[in-house]
């Protein structure tokens, strides 16, 4: 994600193991829902195919600008303020993400279908276990127009990059950190939490997950 902020910039947000309430929690089973007519106070709508109705109400309730105008590739706050979305995770095509470690496997098929929401079926396999199949919809929360994380990826030379992260809830949460190295590679990690521990991940032992 980037800003066109005359003078300024900025890049902090809202990490995976934090509480981002804003996120939609929608059960992974549920369609996604297009923005409707409705007026929302403080949003113009551009685009509403590109937007969730729960992010948009989340935008509307929050205090990082008096109004937003919602637009294909990006959200206006205040008139003067662009926030840009990735347009190297590219709309409506299907991405297949890889990524071991310590014998705990992930594929990730990944696919952003509006500008605050993706689908995906990941794999997991782990040594001397079944493997199994979580398959869903994920949501971004308001939280990312304050900044992207920054995370690094793998290997002899490591770059650093910007990612996005998108969360569901199946009765566990999933996070997936998802965003492209300069040389235009998309990289995810992945974090989840459970209630009762069972089968959680923390984002330092995630591998990285790099498209193929």
């Amino acid at each position: 994600m980037k800003f066109l902020i005359p003078l300024l910039s900025a890049t902090l947000l809202l990490s995976c193991s934090g509480n981002d309430q804003s996120a939609d929690k929608k059960d992974s089973t549920t369609d996604s829902t297009a923005v409707k007519e409705t007026p929302i106070k403080g949003i113009t709508n551009h685009a509403p195919e590109m937007y969730d109705t729960a992010f948009v109400r989340a935008l509307s309730e929050s205090q990082f600008a008096s109004k937003y105008t919602l637009e294909k590739d990006r959200i206006i706050m205040d008139d003067s303020i662009n926030v840009l979305f990735n347009d190297e995770f590219v709309l409506n095509k299907e991405y297949t993400l890889e990524g071991c470690r310590e014998q705990r496997c992930f594929v990730l098929k990944v696919k952003r279908i509006s500008n605050t929401e993706i689908s995906y079926v990941l794999d997991e396999t782990m040594a001397g276990g079944q493997p199994y199949t979580l398959k869903g919809n994920a949501r971004i929360g308001v939280g990312f127009i304050l900044g992207s994380e920054t995370d690094e990826s793998e290997g002899d030379d490591p770059m650093a990059y910007e990612a996005m992260e998108y969360r569901n809830n199946y009765g566990c949460e999933i996070c997936f950190r998802i965003g492209n190295t300069p040389d235009a590679k998309l990289h995810a990690r992945i974090v989840k939490t459970c209630e009762d521990g069972s089968d959680n991940l923390s984002l330092e032992e995630s591998p990285d997950l790099i498209s193929k």
